[in-house]
């Protein structure tokens, strides 16, 4: 109550338009049956998204379920990762370090679902510069600006 919703309905649910108060102020807009949350949050603030497929596009979310979505924890900004994070697949793939723009770009670690892993640098969502290992913590292979080198 207090509240109204002008756009499209489908499927029984709010699915592209917006919500408002009773003065007339948005307090939540729907894209595609999702709502979108429209806040800063400063640096240093961790926040919760969830990346999966709808209508055939890959996106972020604010909602999300765990067990078939791949969730990330950490800074936020323009609703994608930029900043330090935690992205957490459910089959157990873990990457830990920096975002930039919705990709993994900086310093991190990705663990293949404890099969092996690779630290080093990303660029643009890919690995560019380090060092994968199996999980006896040999050196299985190296990335020297994005090609894989064999040991």
């Amino acid at each position: 109550k207090g509240y109204k919703y002008v756009g499209e309905w489908r499927e029984n649910k709010s699915w592209n338009g917006k919500e408002y108060d009773k003065n007339g102020n948005i307090i939540g807009k729907f894209v595609n049956g999702a709502k979108i949350i429209d806040e800063v949050v400063e640096k240093g603030q961790t926040r919760v998204l969830f990346r999966r497929r709808e209508n055939q596009q890959l996106g972020w979310f604010w909602d999300g379920d765990e067990k078939k979505d791949t969730k990330y924890v950490g800074e936020i900004e323009n609703g994608v990762p930029n900043g330090q994070g935690i992205l957490t697949s459910p089959d157990g793939d873990r990457y830990e370090g920096d975002f930039k723009d919705g990709k993994k770009h900086g310093q991190g670690t990705f663990t293949y679902s404890g099969r092996f892993r690779y630290l080093g640098e990303w660029k643009d969502g890919k690995s560019w510069n380090g060092t994968s290992y199996d999980k006896n913590g040999i050196i299985i292979l190296k990335v020297v600006n994005g090609k894989f080198v064999v040991n």
